[in-house]
């Protein structure tokens, strides 16, 4: 009888054993995010007037992960801290944690007119490589095109070539980046002006060269004579509305 008994309690032992073994731990299905994890989500960003700004909806996820200087906007990743996988929120971001505050110092005033001398000496080195470059010699008299304005020299020396722009009113041509035009021209000098059209200076989509980073800057009129190209981030002082799905944490 005592056999069987310890016979039987083996048979229980395996069983419950195997048992163990083949049942899967409980899975947690939640996680709070902290700092060092990675979370994956998507977004709609719009602004106070509702327009969308930018969104990842449906299609990529937005891998961040939550350290510091992690390259994002500060608000956004504060936001996920504390959130949980799965998660649908909303959240305001105002300027500090955004793009920051406009900078003053990155906003450049400029006159519409300015005047400049019909008589213009260029370093010859410099133009005359250009010349060279484009199958021309030094001589006086010689036309030609530099910098979209046409030039006629006038004379020369070892050190500098004399040019006179060929300006007629009304003349527009790219300079920088702005279009421009001729209103005024006599024997010694010619006034240029900066094309405004619908309120607004003509400006070329091509970037500024600023303490070595491009950027393109939005023009506003100041007043019939002065204009600025501001330089700062288009999202800079504006305040962000993020509709946010936290997919993923790792």
């Amino acid at each position: 009888m005592m056999k069987k008994i310890i016979f039987m309690s083996l048979i229980f032992l395996l069983l419950f054993n195997a048992g163990c073994i083949d049942t899967p731990p409980e899975k947690n299905e939640t996680r709070v995010i902290g700092i060092g994890d990675t979370v994956y989500v998507e977004y709609i960003l719009t602004n106070s007037r509702g327009e969308i700004l930018d969104s990842n909806k449906n299609g990529s996820p937005l891998k961040i992960e939550i350290r510091d200087n992690n390259g994002f906007i500060e608000g956004f990743t504060y936001s996920l801290i504390g959130r949980e996988n799965n998660d649908h929120y909303s959240v305001t971001i105002p300027p500090e944690l955004g793009y920051g505050q406009k900078d003053p110092d990155m906003i450049d005033y400029q006159n519409r007119y300015y005047n400049v001398s019909l008589v213009q000496n260029y370093p010859r080195e410099e133009l005359e490589t250009y010349l060279i470059m484009n199958g021309m010699f030094v001589e006086e008299n010689l036309t030609f095109t530099y910098n979209d304005i046409s030039y006629t020299i006038l004379n020369y020396t070892d050190s500098y070539i004399v040019v006179k722009p060929n300006f007629e009113i009304g003349q527009i041509f790219e300079l920088g980046s702005l279009n421009q035009t001729i209103t005024y021209v006599d024997e010694n000098y010619a006034t240029i002006g900066f094309v405004i059209e619908n309120g607004q200076v003509i400006y070329r989509e091509r970037p500024q060269m600023m303490d070595g980073v491009i950027r393109r800057g939005e023009i506003n009129i100041v007043n019939e004579t002065t204009f600025s190209i501001d330089y700062n981030h288009e999202l800079k002082g504006e305040t962000l509305y993020f509709e946010i799905w936290i997919l993923d944490v790792k």
